[in-house]
């Protein structure tokens, strides 16, 4: 490992040579790395801890978290997102840059005596257990790390940060996921006046195909399909409300997150509606 640029004793950018024989750059940590360095002088890699693919044009931004927060910050990002890895996620330094930032803040208002409640904990919970359990793992290793307790409401910013990074959207775009997740299941009760109870399974397959929509939706992928033409025509003519549903639900994406959605995209909603019906009068 060649010297790049020392940033401190514990930070390095670094030039090496990956197995691929591909040579890269990234910023290595570790104690005494950056110790009366300079560039063009080499690194042990034996001393290194952490390894931080960072594009070019980010390393300034990386450094400058390095500066600004506890280097104890970075370990706890890295780690949170090494968990969430498991349920399939990539890793991604970008991921782990955001989430020390947001770990900081989070510590520095808890430290205030600053509460910032959570208006979304609610669908966070229900729409993404799996990653809300994370959320609730990063809270409870912060504790353990550092005698500090963020809450529950902070577990849930937390999994908001770990969908931003998996997903490669900006918090908004996560938050929209969400009020359009949770508005559709509202408009369906209201407008068929019945109760999906949360524990349904069939509730849960619902709320991934509307997750996917989502994404869809916010990443402008939103693709018109033919194939399911005459499955929509049977369901429409098969239930009266459904006939007058579709319009609506159409309107309320339109309305509320100016996206145009076609038919096909209406037709797996009606299917788990019709299900909902089923089991309801059952």
């Amino acid at each position: 490992m060649i010297v790049l640029r020392v940033f401190n004793n514990n930070a390095v950018v670094v030039e090496f040579e990956k197995e691929n024989g591909h040579k890269t750059e990234a910023v290595v940590i570790g104690p005494g790395l950056g110790f009366k360095k300079k560039q063009g002088d080499q690194i042990d890699p034996h001393h290194v801890e952490k390894v931080y693919y960072v594009q070019s044009e980010l390393q300034n931004r990386f450094l400058n978290i390095l500066n600004s927060t506890e280097e104890e910050h970075l370990y706890i990002a890295d780690r949170v997102i090494s968990e969430a890895e498991k349920l399939g996620y990539e890793k991604t330094t970008v991921g782990i840059m955001a989430l020390t930032e947001h770990i900081s803040f989070a510590i520095e208002r808890h430290m205030s005596g600053i509460t910032l409640p959570n208006l979304m904990l609610h669908e966070i919970q229900s729409f993404y257990p799996k990653e809300y359990e994370i959320g609730e793992w990063a809270v409870s290793y912060i504790h353990r790390k550092l005698n500090i307790n963020l809450g529950q409401d902070e577990a849930g910013y937390i999994t908001l940060h770990i969908l931003n990074a998996m997903m490669n959207h900006n918090t908004q775009s996560t938050v929209d996921l969400l009020k359009f997740v949770s508005g559709t299941i509202a408009l369906i009760e209201g407008f068929y006046e019945i109760k999906i109870d949360h524990d349904l399974f069939d509730k849960n397959r619902l709320v991934t195909h509307l997750k996917f929509l989502a994404q869809r939706m916010f990443l402008n992928k939103v693709e018109g399909r033919k194939d399911v033409e005459d499955l929509f025509n049977y369901l429409i003519q098969s239930n009266e409300k459904h006939r007058e549903f579709a319009p609506k639900f159409l309107k309320y994406a339109e309305d509320s997150y100016n996206i145009q959605l076609d038919k096909g995209e209406i037709v797996y909603v009606l299917i788990h509606i019709t299900k909902f019906i089923k089991n309801d009068r059952s």
